[in-house]
């Protein structure tokens, strides 16, 4: 079994919109809540629930349209922070689905353990303390439903330095729900995000200088999770910052990259494409520039990159990109009874059979300006569903 850990990447933009009204359906949370990035969305194998991390941990009903919070034993309600109504807000959560869709991995940042909620009561009947590590940065279940990788850092002392750092990935026995192995990462950056191929092999992410500076360059790292060691690093042409998503598809790594992270600039962005049977990088493909960090999801020969309200269409195949849909069109207004559309798409996943992409944004209660008006102006959380067929339209 073998893992890849990279080193934080990138975003997109693009200034041509084009397409008609692709979207099927779009609802909006009731009340104004404490503003938080989406962290997580994942699709239940039958695409009637959508489960989201945000502040704390939701469902969304794709039939019904409608929200419910999922209730755990491990939440982290200590953050300090309020919603509008006075409830506590709970730390970010990540999610992980079973491949079965039974079981829902729940994790509240600055929680002492992992929630397994069933999802068919959406109780929770046990949790995974995460001893080994002080933090958890993200985790995944494997292709075949038998291990949870839990990817984080522990500190050796009691100052929280880079020095002091020591990061880890818990390997889980989803049947007993017990930790069953602990790797040691011997590297000074930070286990960022994890991907899952369809075969025994994860990846995950590694980022340069995490308490600010400038991006050193490091490598991503594919890790045999058997022998508990790096066999492999990837690098990109040049010290990057990753998008939120990477992918492993078929023995493929794909990575977006951007260089700078100025607030208000952007940079020359990349997807590249690399064969993890040798290491070689074996396409490039040229993107828009961007500024913040998007969202993507595969389908055949197809990318779908999440900008800020529409999605960018790259053929892999052909090596280019094909066009950029407005998922937000005005006609939606009357749908929405006046509301205005979300300001910015946070996250989005792709269906099974690739008919639906479910997006999530935030809708602003004001105009909010980044890095100058803190804290930030209450949101609601929007999920909007897309018709991914005529995203494609025109296209093939």
């Amino acid at each position: 079994m073998t893992l890849v850990l990279p080193v934080i990447a990138g975003s997109i933009f693009l200034s041509e919109a084009a397409g008609a009204d692709v979207v099927i359906a779009e609802k909006a949370i009731d009340k104004w809540m404490y503003h938080g990035r989406v962290n997580k969305l994942v699709l239940s194998p039958d695409g009637k629930r959508l489960y989201i991390g945000w502040n704390g941990a939701y469902v969304f009903d794709t039939e019904q349209l409608t929200f419910k919070e999922i209730p755990v034993q491990a939440a982290n309600t200590n953050t300090g922070l309020q919603h509008p109504d006075g409830s506590p807000v709970r730390g970010h959560s990540n999610l992980a689905l079973t491949p079965d869709g039974k079981r829902l991995y729940v994790y509240d940042y600055g929680a002492s353990a992992i929630n397994v909620v069933d999802t068919q009561t959406l109780t929770t009947p046990k949790v995974i303390s995460i001893a080994p590590l002080e933090e958890v940065t993200d985790f995944i279940v494997s292709q075949d439903g038998r291990k949870l990788f839990v990817a984080g850092s522990h500190h050796l002392g009691r100052i929280r330095s880079e020095a002091n750092r020591t990061n880890k990935i818990l390997v889980v026995d989803t049947q007993a729900d017990r930790i069953e192995r602990v790797l040691d990462i011997d590297k000074q950056s930070v286990v960022w995000f994890l991907a899952a191929d369809d075969r025994p092999i994860i990846y995950g992410l590694v980022q340069g200088k995490p308490g600010g500076g400038p991006v050193v360059e490091q490598p991503d790292l594919v890790i045999d999770i058997d022998k508990g060691e790096i066999v492999r690093e990837l690098y990109l042409p040049k010290p990057k910052v990753r998008v939120k998503d990477s992918m492993v598809r078929g023995g493929y790594f794909y990575s977006i990259s951007f260089v700078d992270m100025t607030p208000g600039q952007s940079s020359e962005n990349m997807l590249s494409i690399f064969s993890l049977k040798d290491g070689s990088k074996l396409q490039e493909i040229g993107l828009p520039r961007f500024s913040f960090q998007p969202s993507f999801v595969f389908e055949d020969r197809w990318i779908y990159i999440m900008r800020k309200q529409s999605i960018l269409l790259v053929d892999v195949q052909n090596k280019k990109v094909v066009k950029d849909v407005d998922i937000y069109q005005p006609s939606l207004l009357q749908r929405l009874k006046g509301q205005k559309r979300p300001d910015y798409t946070e996250y989005m996943v792709l269906s099974k059979d690739g008919k639906r992409l479910y997006v999530a944004g935030l809708l602003f209660q004001k105009k909010w300006t980044p890095f100058f008006d803190v804290p930030p102006p209450p949101v609601k959380l929007v999920v909007t569903i897309v018709d991914a067929e005529k995203v494609r339209r025109d296209a093939e």
